[in-house]
């Protein structure tokens, strides 16, 4: 079992519905530090999943610092390796003095699901393309080339 200093003590590495634990595990941590996090709601999938980040700030007009993780669904680690990142910043509160942080805990809800019940190496979305047979996309080579620059 893989433990995580949470409000109820674990974070159980091993639960068929993994997904579904890490957003239960969010709002534990808003009712524990609610003057601390938060949730930014900002999309949602193909199969109307939200996609919520969450934040983490001790106050406002401060950068940002943003996180994702399980772009590629099968990408397992990364979840429960910002779940520790976001304990550390509510137990070390100092870390928030000069940032806010942001934390995309699962980019890819709908391949990370699969990826835990039918196909462990899946990587891309479940959303089918227009014109063929082809399930998903991947995610991370859907970014403009210019991101942040000039075109």
């Amino acid at each position: 079992m893989y433990h995580i200093c949470s409000t109820s003590g674990t974070f159980n590495h091993q639960f068929k519905n993994i997904y579904f634990q890490i957003l239960a595990y969010t709002d534990e941590i808003i009712n524990a530090f609610p003057e601390l996090v938060s949730i930014i709601t900002f999309g949602s999938t193909s199969e109307d999943r939200m996609l919520k980040a969450i934040k983490v700030s001790n106050g406002p007009d401060k950068k940002g610092i943003f996180f994702d993780a399980a772009m590629h669904a099968r990408e397992w680690i990364g979840p429960p390796t910002l779940l520790y990142a976001i304990n550390q910043l509510t137990e070390n509160q100092e870390l928030l003095d000069a940032n806010d942080w942001y934390f995309l805990l699962v980019a890819n809800p709908e391949g990370y699901i699969h990826s835990w019940t039918d196909d462990r190496f899946w990587r891309k979305t479940r959303r089918l393309n227009s014109n063929t047979f082809c399930v998903g996309t991947d995610l991370n080579r859907n970014f403009d080339q210019h991101w942040g620059g000039q075109t």
